[in-house]
Order: structure tokens, then sequence, then C-alpha cells
């Protein structure tokens, strides 16, 4: 990682790796870490890694909301994600996709 940290296909298997062992947090915090040197702009496929990692760990965090701060930080990120994905499919053109990124 220190020798390609904006190598998107590196970062999203990282990512799935700490998916696969059910270390969420440390996906979440390792997708707030790499945002900050991969623009989710970058590819529909980091955008869509990272909207779907903040979305679980949004769905799983029973005491997130205990901290505000924390949760304000992590919604607002993944709210930017979903535009971010949403305005690249609109980009693309398809309707069918574009229709599934709204719902």
């Amino acid at each position: 990682m220190r020798a390609r940290p904006d190598d998107v296909s590196l970062n999203i298997r990282l990512v799935a790796l700490y998916h696969s062992r059910n270390k969420l947090r440390d996906a979440v915090l390792h997708v707030q870490e790499a945002e900050k040197k991969i623009p989710l702009e970058t590819s529909l496929e980091w955008c869509s890694c990272v909207l779907k990692t903040l979305e679980e760990y949004l769905e799983s965090a029973q005491d997130l909301e205990s901290n505000a701060k924390n949760w304000r930080a992590i919604k607002s990120s993944h709210l930017l994600a979903h535009s971010s994905f949403t305005t690249m499919k609109f980009a693309s053109g398809d309707v069918r996709q574009c229709r599934e990124a709204l719902e």
C-alpha cells in the first residue's frame, strides 16, 4: 500500500479482505483514509466499493448514533459517495443503470 496508495484495484481488494474477516470498522477507516488520495470519481468500481462499505457499516453499527460526531462524518461520507455514484451512472447514459442508482 505504501508503494501504490492510489491504486484503485489494490484498495478495493484490501477493503474486500477486511470484509471477509468481519473487520468492517477497519474497512471504513481504510476507505476514509484512501479517499484522501483517491477521489470517488476516479472509478465507478471504487465509488461503489466506498458506498457499499459505508452502507454496511451504517446498517450494522448499533452504537454509532450515540457518537453523534462520528455518525455525522460517516453519514456525510456515505451521502457524498451516493451522490458521486449517481452522477457517474448518469454520465454513462444508460437509463436502466441511472434508475438503479437512484433506487
